[in-house]
Formats: C-alpha cells, structure tokens, sequence
C-alpha cells in the first residue's frame, strides 16, 4: 500500500477562528463526544480520503468518493470549510455540504443526494449532476 500524502491545495487549518474553540472544548473534558480539532485531504496510491482528526487523538479516514460534491470542489473551495456545533461538524458553506463526526465514525456517505432522489447508480449519478449543476456560481 502506498504512504499517503496530502492532496495538493487542501488545507489542514480551518477558516475562522472554529478551531481553536473546538480544540479547547474537546479531548479533556467531561463530555464523551467526540469532536473534530482539524481536518486534512490525503491520497493512498488511487484513493483520497477526507481526515478528520479528532480532539480525544482519534483520526477518522472516510473516502472522499463518499462526498462527491467536496471531490469534485476546486482545491480552493475544498479548503473553506470550518467548524460548527463546537466541532461536532464540519460546513462548506460555499459547497452547502455539512458533515457530523457521528456520520463519519458510522460510516454514513452524504445524503445530500440520497435527499435529491437517489436510489440506485444510475439515478445517483443524475441526482449529483441535479445537485452539481444547481451549485453552479452566478455571474456578477
């Protein structure tokens, strides 16, 4: 198996100031939820993951295939993500993609296209192109 390496362009700092606040909100205290202090995009030979590194030490690798929207999302876009619900999620509110850490540690792909009416392949791939498309930026 390949090492894997950072995928070019992403970044490993949230935008804002999200992540400190979760960092000193997570690991040692009383509360057993699990919560994200940064994020990271690597690549194993073929494959990219999404890394979400955790305050308890924790590192939770989950395809990025599973989130076709951030894959697909320029290196820039995918680096505006920040912290939400005291690191309980992670938003790309330019993408409109919103991540929990619970969906990441059960294994749970985006629904965003399940939500758009995908229920086999081929309708999965007609839904991200719905959904893709209606991202599109406006000019102005």
């Amino acid at each position: 198996m390949a090492s894997p390496s950072r995928i070019h362009g992403a970044s490993s700092r949230s935008s804002g100031s999200a992540r400190a606040t979760s960092s000193r909100r997570g690991g040692s205290t009383s509360d057993s939820e699990p919560r994200i202090d940064t994020l990271d995009f690597v690549r194993s030979g073929a494959r990219a993951y999404l890394a979400a590194i955790l305050t308890d030490g924790r590192v939770v690798f989950t395809p990025l295939a599973w989130y076709p929207i951030i894959e697909r999302a320029t290196a820039r876009d995918r680096s505006k993500w920040r912290l939400i619900g005291g690191g309980r999620g992670v938003t790309w509110p330019d993408l409109d993609v919103d991540l929990s850490v619970a969906g990441m540690l059960a294994g749970v792909p985006d629904v965003t296209l399940k939500a758009a009416g995908a229920t086999d392949s081929a309708e999965h791939a007609r839904a991200l192109r719905r959904v893709l498309s209606g991202r599109t930026r406006k000019a102005g």
